[in-house]
């Protein structure tokens, strides 16, 4: 069974798993850019849907985080 962890801790886990979904977004972002301008469309789409997840994981740590911060459209 794994240890109970204090809220300082729960926190510093939740903004690096926020700050590696952003970074991840942004790679595969540049990846689907990359992969549009060889021509490999199929490829490109499947990386633009993974920056969409990892950038939804992002939005949603954020609310978590900072509730009541964000816009709905943004």
């Amino acid at each position: 069974m794994t240890q109970p962890v204090d809220a300082d801790e729960l926190l510093t886990r939740m903004r690096g798993a926020r700050n590696w979904a952003s970074d991840e977004a942004d790679r595969n972002l540049a990846l689907s850019e990359s992969l549009r301008s060889e021509g490999k469309e199929a490829e490109a789409l499947s990386t633009s849907i993974e920056a969409r997840a990892f950038r939804s994981i992002g939005r949603v740590l954020d609310e978590i985080l900072q509730p009541g911060k964000h816009t709905n459209g943004g």
